[in-house]
């Protein structure tokens, strides 16, 4: 209806997610490349893109991080899982433990990150979890590092609109959400403070570049 759906040709299952997203990235890189950066976040995430766009504006404006940025909750030393749901197998990964990769809910790159992992894709093999391999293994294979966006992810969903209702407000980006009311109520809410009905006391995110720290 809207135009607005990007098809590859793969099934669309949960061992394929990975597919899904090289795709993204062949698509940022054959006709997004004039954007500055790239967000991917899951469905059942709410976004306070207001807040976003003033740190990533006042990052472009001042020169910071304008390339090479990988802006995430980022997961280190995180435990390879052997059963359940997202159980790999020691053939499949034979490590202990992840290198640093991101939560796959919700990051920011830098629309030459995007062009440059789509590439790396080429050369790293297949690994059916899409966070680890998108935001992991290609990054590791081009040296690239994770930057820690502090204190913007509210994980419990149950805690939406206390955190984007209250007076610390513009200190959260991400947060997973439970249910579309919710969701609505905490956008006109944001509304009305895009819209200058309320002033709030913008403060910026700090940006850790350390990798430890999880």
């Amino acid at each position: 209806m809207y135009n607005d759906i990007v098809q590859e040709d793969f099934v669309d299952a949960y061992k394929n997610l990975t597919y899904k997203g090289v795709a993204a990235l062949k698509w940022v890189t054959t006709h997004c490349r004039n954007s500055k950066y790239v967000l991917k976040a899951d469905d059942d995430m709410f976004v306070n893109m207001f807040t976003l766009l003033r740190h990533l504006s006042s990052y472009y404006r001042f020169g910071t991080y304008r390339n090479d940025l990988i802006l995430c909750l980022v997961w280190g030393r995180m435990i390879v899982m052997r059963t359940g749901k997202w159980a790999v197998s020691e053939k499949e990964f034979p490590g202990k433990y992840y290198p640093t990769y991101c939560s796959g809910s919700a990051f920011t790159l830098s629309t030459d990150v995007a062009v440059k992992l789509y590439y790396a894709s080429y050369t790293v093999p297949f690994f059916w979890v899409d966070d680890f391999y998108i935001t992991g293994l290609l990054p590791l294979k081009l040296k690239l590092k994770h930057k820690q966006f502090m204190s913007t992810y509210v994980l419990d969903g149950r805690k939406l609109q206390e955190k984007f209702n209250g007076p610390q407000w513009y200190t959260y980006v991400f947060s997973h959400v439970h249910d579309l009311s919710s969701i609505q109520r905490v956008w006109k809410s944001l509304l009305k403070l895009a819209n200058g009905e309320v002033q709030p006391n913008i403060k910026y995110i700090q940006v850790n570049s350390s990798l430890n720290a999880f």
